[in-house]
């Protein structure tokens, strides 16, 4: 192993960071590596220089899983710092990402995760722009909420808006349920049920307006609020790529500065320098994306037994434009489609009491056929 493998390897295991060079002294460091290493170039004439994700299962069998055992142990003795000690963790992500570029904004969704991340690099960088993706399905108030938001912090804030309409694209493309990473499920529930299904909203309504952004000022690096404890996923990725990675989805870097921080960190932070949180989470909402998406729709915890509490006019629209698709999917998923129940029996059946009881009549019909794809377990989608 050369010497600047060594170095990488050595911070990557401690702080989850590339080293960050002038372009003339990284690339001595880079020619003497015998390996071609991960680099990424800012137009400031800066250079990051990362450790290699591990090879794959097939390459290497031991890699992938002995990388992250190291990674989770460095974790957990990052999980037990106290407030001030991850909010030091959070600046040094982000002292390192503006080391690497002067063009960085903050993917501000609303949400608390992306509030806090928020305020620790407005106090670095009172500036810097932040940009939400308003896709014509947020809820009202998240929208009033960060307009508000704006004014009052006096932020550069920017609002973009996709070129796509969300039931246009949902009809031509599919609808999105269980989440990513679910392929296999997603495949034998939308075969089974005659339904489309896609994630594609996320890209086009999402992704697509956040490019363009990035594109169009110059962005080259970008603060979000992903946490590592929000799932077994993001844990799995952050083990490959750390807290500050290149992503050619946006051709950016992304600062994961918040990826030890857990639920009680976030609300801490938040009673402590009194942040004013978006009003949905007074509302019962534990995730405040799209009214409309049905990525949970599936679990007893779904975010659509709140808005059918909370905004029962939205929830009408959403069985108006889907509910024939979600009382197909519902059905086979509780393997009641023998019934053959219409969208007027979904009111009656898709309610947080029926759903526990559906449930437990799905698992006990499943006890002969524990093959069956439909009873995988599914990660919960963030």
């Amino acid at each position: 192993m050369s010497n600047i493998e060594e170095r990488l390897e050595a911070r990557y295991f401690d702080k989850f960071l590339p080293l960050i060079y002038s372009k003339s002294f990284g690339q001595r460091l880079i020619d003497s590596s015998p390996h071609q290493l991960r680099t990424w170039e800012s137009r400031t004439g800066k250079v990051a220089i990362f450790h290699r994700p591990p090879p794959t299962i097939k390459e290497d069998a031991f890699a992938k899983p002995e990388r992250l055992g190291r990674v989770i142990k460095q974790l957990a003795v990052c999980y037990r710092k106290d407030l001030r000690g991850k909010v030091a963790l959070a600046r040094e992500v982000l002292r390192t990402l503006f080391e690497a570029t002067d063009n960085v904004a903050v993917a501000f969704s609303g949400g608390r995760d992306s509030l806090v991340a928020l305020d620790i690099a407005r106090k670095i960088r009172p500036d810097i722009p932040v940009m939400i993706v308003n896709t014509g399905i947020e809820f009202p108030e998240s929208i009033k909420y960060v307009r508000q938001l704006a004014q009052d912090w006096n932020l550069n804030f920017y609002e973009v808006k996709p070129k796509v309409d969300f039931w246009k694209l949902t009809g031509e493309q599919g609808i999105p349920v269980a989440g990513r990473g679910n392929t296999t499920f997603m495949r034998d529930l939308s075969n089974k049920a005659d339904v489309k299904l896609s994630n594609s909203c996320c890209r086009r309504m999402k992704e697509t307006p956040a490019r363009q952004f990035y594109r169009e000022h110059k962005i080259e690096g970008v603060i979000t609020g992903l946490r590592v404890s929000e799932s077994l996923m993001r844990k799995l990725n952050f083990a490959d790529y750390g807290a500050l990675r290149y992503s050619k989805t946006y051709n950016t870097l992304i600062a994961w500065c918040l990826y030890a921080w857990k639920d009680q960190d976030i609300a801490d932070y938040i009673q402590k320098y009194k942040l004013p949180l978006n009003p949905l989470y007074n509302m019962g909402y534990q995730r405040v994306g799209c009214w409309s998406c049905l990525q949970d729709m599936l679990y007893k915890d779904s975010r659509l037994f709140t808005l059918q509490k909370q905004h029962p006019k939205l929830y009408d629209v959403l069985i108006k434009n889907l509910g024939d698709e979600m009382m197909r999917l519902y059905s086979v998923w509780a393997d009641i489609e023998d019934f053959e129940l219409d969208t007027k029996e979904l009111e009656g059946l898709y309610r947080p009491c029926d759903f526990v009881m559906l449930e437990q009549y799905r698992k006990e019909n499943k006890k002969d056929s524990r093959t069956d794809l439909l009873d995988l377990e599914i990660e919960n989608p963030s």
